[in-house]
């Protein structure tokens, strides 16, 4: 059962602008809820064991470190990935060639699945956040053995159904000013990933200030001057290049408000 995450405060210790790298990893889960807003999606209900039985040889198996692409467009035949531990971010390249981060994808999930019932190339790309155990069946190999079966029907109808609600949620919540965007960025990695510390929660993992302009889609230069200010006002901090949340309410205030 997840915990509800504390909001305990210090002063602020060395300077933002020391560290360009952040942390986050896969630590004690705390649930951090934001009223007024659409609720995250809950995991699919995907039974692994089931699925690894009844794929046999006709998957492949990934074990795979944080940082590498687990879908590209480029790849005709990606098909579907059933990610069984681990994170993945999906995002695709803009004009100006930022990547721009469509859904954070957390396991179980399946990923690829709209394009591959729709029968085309992957629409963007997923790289591993984390280090990740998945399995990989080819579009080929779906449509021929399993795409008529009422067992994967369901599982497909399901994952869709999970991934229109998290598409839905990631549109309201791109409406809303970049300081409420990141705060909720940084809510959900708390969720995900928060470790509880003298401090706060720590975020074990690395992640730069980069990539969180890319996940909400601004300015380097805002996400730069917003942490300057929640690290001024001791609502984060930096520990051993670490980020820590030590005033997650009002992280949520921002948020909601």
């Amino acid at each position: 059962m997840s915990q509800s995450c504390p909001g305990g405060r210090r002063p602020a210790g060395d300077n933002m602008t020391n560290s360009s790298e952040i942390g986050f990893g896969e630590m004690t889960v705390f649930s951090c809820d934001n009223e007024g807003l659409q609720e995250r999606p809950s995991a699919p209900d995907v039974d692994f064991a089931a699925l690894r039985g009844q794929l046999g040889t006709a998957a492949s198996a990934l074990e795979l470190d944080a940082g590498q692409r687990i879908l590209d467009p480029s790849q005709a035949d990606a098909g579907i990935v059933l990610l069984e531990k681990g994170a993945v971010r999906c995002y695709v390249d803009d004009a100006e060639g930022r990547q721009r981060v469509v859904r954070m994808v957390y396991a179980p999930a399946l990923i690829g699945v709209a394009d591959t019932v729709l029968g085309r190339s992957p629409s963007y790309r997923a790289e591993t956040v984390t280090s990740v155990t998945a399995l990989r069946i080819s579009a080929q190999v779906w449509r021929a053995n399993f795409a008529e079966l009422p067992r994967w029907q369901r599982i497909v109808l399901n994952s869709l159904a999970h991934e229109v609600a998290e598409l839905s949620r990631t549109h309201e919540v791109s409406l809303r000013s970049a300081e409420a965007r990141l705060a909720d960025v940084l809510l959900d990695f708390a969720e995900r990933f928060g470790q509880q510390s003298s401090g706060g929660l720590l975020l074990r993992h690395k992640l730069t200030q980069e990539y969180l302009a890319n996940h909400i889609g601004a300015a380097d230069r805002s996400v730069r001057r917003i942490m300057r200010r929640w690290r001024s006002s001791g609502w984060i901090s930096i520990s051993r290049g670490w980020l820590v949340l030590e005033n997650v309410d009002a992280l949520r205030r921002v948020f909601d408000n």
